[in-house]
C-alpha cells in the first residue's frame, strides 16, 4: 500500500522513506534485468524523487525536482520518456484524474491498485486488491472486451483531513457560545 502522509510538502522526505526509495531502486533494476532494459541514471533519478514524495507528481513538478537532484535542466520530453518507461516497468502509477504519478509499492504483482485520492490534502493511497482485479477481469471477459489500462480512482477525503475539518466545526460552534 502506498500511503502519503498529509502532513508535509512534496518536497520534503521524512528519513523513514529512505528505504522505501532503496526498494523502489532495487525493483526497477531487477524488473530491467529481467527484461533486458536498461535502468539509466536519469530513470532512477525521476523513480527516487517520486518514491520520496509525499504526494502525487505532475510531470512539471519532477522536472523542478530533477534540476534540484541532478543539477542540470531537462526538457518535457526527456521526464515523459522517463516516465513512460517508469510505467512500462510497473515502478510507478499514474494517477489520471491529477495527471501525475506516485510509487508502486508492488511493482511485480499483476493488475492495478486501487488508488484513494484526498481532495484536501493531496495524500494517496494505493491499495492492491486481487479479488477486484479478478472481477474486472471476468466481467471483461463476459463482455468479450479486452481491457488495456484499469484505472479505479476514488477521491474523497482522508480521516486526518475529516478529523481536522470536524475539529474545526466543533472548535467553531463553541467559539460562537
Amino acid at each position: 500500500m502506498v500511503q502519503s502522509p498529509p502532513s508535509a510538502p512534496p518536497e520534503t522526505a521524512p528519513t523513514e522513506t529512505a528505504p522505501q526509495v532503496d526498494r523502489a531502486v532495487q525493483a526497477a533494476q531487477q524488473a530491467c534485468d529481467q527484461k533486458g532494459l536498461r535502468l539509466t541514471a536519469l530513470r532512477a533519478a525521476v523513480l527516487r524523487i517520486i518514491a520520496r514524495s509525499n504526494r502525487p507528481l505532475g510531470a512539471y513538478a519532477l522536472l523542478v525536482l530533477l534540476q534540484d537532484e541532478v543539477g542540470r535542466k531537462h526538457t518535457p520530453p526527456t521526464i515523459y520518456r522517463a516516465l513512460e518507461f517508469l510505467l512500462e516497468i510497473g515502478s510507478i502509477l499514474r494517477v489520471e484524474s491529477r495527471n501525475a504519478y506516485i510509487l508502486r509499492d508492488h511493482p511485480e504483482r499483476p493488475g492495478s491498485p486501487v488508488l484513494f485520492l484526498c481532495d484536501t490534502c493531496d495524500s494517496s493511497v494505493a491499495v492492491e486488491s486481487p479479488v477486484l482485479a479478478e472481477l474486472i477481469e471476468s466481467n471483461a471477459a463476459t463482455l468479450k472486451f479486452h481491457i488495456a489500462r484499469p484505472v479505479i480512482e476514488c477521491s474523497g477525503t482522508c480521516d486526518r483531513c475529516a478529523e481536522a475539518a470536524a475539529d474545526t466545526v466543533i472548535r467553531g460552534a463553541s467559539d460562537e457560545r
